[in-house]
């Protein structure tokens, strides 16, 4: 896990040629980051260590982090963290700086890039 202090408003990021990886779920089912705490969007979706471990196709792995890095930043060891979507993780890449919400229907999440407001950032 990475060593950097873990917020939910300061998330380490994995970021490459000008862009941010971010995980979503790519089949109906259950949503990743859209069925938890609305407070955990950015850690879920953005968090270096999920996105590496969807980016190496360590479905299990990313679910133990998912928990494990939520549970750590509210100091709750009870916290739910819904992993049924982890098997339907991909990472998509967005520049960096891009203002974007994930949307979801029936488990299956989407990417929306929108213009300045308080949405997740890249």
């Amino acid at each position: 896990m990475s060593k950097k202090k873990i917020s939910l408003t300061k998330v380490p990021k994995l970021q490459r040629n000008g862009e941010t990886g971010v995980v979503r779920t790519n089949n109906y089912g259950a949503g990743w980051s859209t069925w938890a705490n609305d407070d955990w969007a950015a850690l879920l979706s953005m968090h270096c260590d999920i996105v590496q471990a969807v980016s190496d196709k360590d479905y299990d792995e990313a679910a133990r982090l998912a928990k494990s890095i939520v549970r750590e930043v509210t100091k709750d060891p009870k916290a739910y963290v819904c992993v049924l979507g982890a098997k339907n993780l991909v990472v998509e890449w967005v520049d960096i700086g891009s203002h974007f919400e994930i949307l979801e229907y029936d488990g299956l999440e989407s990417l929306s890039i929108v213009g300045k407001g308080s949405y997740l950032t890249a």
